[in-house]
């Protein structure tokens, strides 16, 4: 029974390996086929997946299988560390005046939006870029309006809402200039749209533009392509702007080709310039099951100070806190 139960496990390892290394050859496909974009999200689990699988087979030496396994494990890696993750290396100033953003996909169904309202009280961001926010979320979010007065806010309840607060503090900076607050549509019916807020802030050494967006999940083949159109309207719109941040939930990890088209094609900069992007979907799950699917954008003419992934707010996503030189 034992020999049996031994050689069933091994079986199901194997299996297992098999189906992995499918997954890893129908990757290339990511450019035309949302399902292999889809499995392309978990690179760095399946990269890990394979690393222990070669370990095992080392145990067993079966060195030219433990060798292909690993091969796998490092081909699946290098999208994951071979990004376009570019921040301003050049040395900042000290007594530059910076401006900080809340980015946060707040779950419409979010249970506890105290968490994301004491979030905002302790960190005190200047500019407050939300997705997911329904009916209830606008009706909560009105607690925040005596020390967040200018904002822009439209509830869904099909997971599209977005909303954007800006602070006391930005607009004072802002002297007898005013602010402009929009939400901009890409598709017709809007009711079926995917709504992008976008904030204006004219500074009186220059404007600076911050958009927060979140195109649709890409769960089947017509909504990969609503999202793809999505982001390529967007990057063509942004593409001639500078002084620009976008965040958002993108839908899309930072390992995939349209998210490195929308880079191309936008002319913008991740600003998570780490060995690994911040793993941000799920919140619930260990980190090794996450993906990066929130983004914080700027154009090359911005100096980012720091990028923070700040604790959980009862969502399914992590916020961030972004903060960069005005």
């Amino acid at each position: 029974m034992n020999r049996f139960t031994r050689v069933t496990g091994w079986g199901l390892i194997e299996a297992a390996a098999a189906l992995g290394a499918v997954v890893s050859a129908i990757l290339p496909l990511s450019h035309w086929w949302w399902f292999a974009e889809l499995a392309m999200n978990f690179l760095p689990l399946l990269s890990a997946c394979f690393a222990l699988y070669a370990l095992l087979e080392c145990c067993r030496r079966r060195w030219l299988v433990a060798l292909l396994a690993f091969g796998i494990a490092v081909a699946d890696l290098l999208p994951t560390v071979l990004r376009d993750a570019v921040v301003s290396s050049e040395p900042t100033v000290p007594s530059a005046e910076t401006i900080r953003i809340l980015q946060a996909n707040v779950l419409t169904g979010n249970p506890n939006p105290c968490l994301l309202l004491s979030l905002i009280e302790r960190e005190r961001p200047d500019v407050v870029l939300l997705q997911e926010t329904g009916e209830v979320w606008q009706r909560n979010l009105m607690a925040i309006t005596n020390e967040y007065p200018s904002f822009i806010c439209e509830p869904r309840g099909d997971n599209l809402g977005c909303a954007a607060f800006l602070s006391r503090r930005v607009l004072a900076s802002l002297g007898p200039s005013r602010p402009e607050l929009r939400i901009r549509y890409f598709s017709e019916p809007r009711r079926k749209a995917s709504p992008a807020v976008c904030v204006t802030l004219p500074f009186p050494h220059g404007e600076l533009r911050l958009f927060g967006i979140h195109p649709v999940a890409p769960l089947a083949d017509s909504s990969w392509r609503k999202r793809n159109a999505f982001l390529q309207a967007f990057a063509h719109l942004v593409s001639e702007n500078t002084r620009t941040v976008v965040t958002g939930d993108f839908n899309t990890s930072s390992y995939t080709p349209v998210y490195r088209r929308f880079l191309r094609d936008s002319g913008l900069r991740d600003t998570d310039s780490g060995f690994l992007p911040f793993l941000t979907w799920h919140a619930a799950l260990p980190g090794i099951f996450r993906i990066p699917l929130d983004h914080c954008l700027c154009s090359p003419d911005l100096r980012v100070r720091s990028l923070r992934r700040c604790e959980s707010i009862g969502s399914d996503h992590f916020p961030f806190l972004l903060e960069i030189e005005r």
